[in-house]
């Protein structure tokens, strides 16, 4: 039996993840799931497609990154041009100290599966979490 993945209605992604290995296949996921994905291997780079791109419904972030931003600071300079903007972070690292996680931000621990990460971004596209 196969369960019914929850799918997207057009929606644009950007990605950020510095491995590239796992960022390709989060991309991989999220165009299964019929999502528009824009990536970028760190900050400035995903500075530049938000900058550049004129439609992002989410920003799917790694949180630790190198080069002195985690993926909670690139949201924030992010956001101060697309304060609407919908985030939701992920993390390989079984715990994370609580004062690194912003209050009421939608968190994701990785590995996930297909159905995990559908389940999850249409909960916060459709702003019902």
């Amino acid at each position: 039996m196969t369960e019914e993945l929850k799918s997207a209605n057009g929606e644009t992604i950007l990605l950020i993840e510095d491995n590239q290995t796992v960022r390709r296949a989060i991309s991989t996921m999220l165009d299964m799931l019929g999502y528009k994905v824009l990536t970028a291997g760190n900050g400035p780079e995903a500075m530049e497609l938000a900058h550049d791109s004129h439609v992002i419904d989410l920003l799917l972030s790694d949180i630790v990154m190198p080069g002195g931003m985690n993926g909670f600071e690139i949201s924030e300079k992010i956001r101060e041009h697309r304060p609407t903007l919908k985030c939701l972070f992920m993390s390989g690292y079984a715990s994370l100290p609580d004062n690194q996680i912003p209050q009421n931000a939608d968190f994701l621990g990785k590995p996930f599966e297909l159905k995990v990460i559908a389940d999850k971004l249409q909960e916060i596209l459709s702003g019902n979490h």
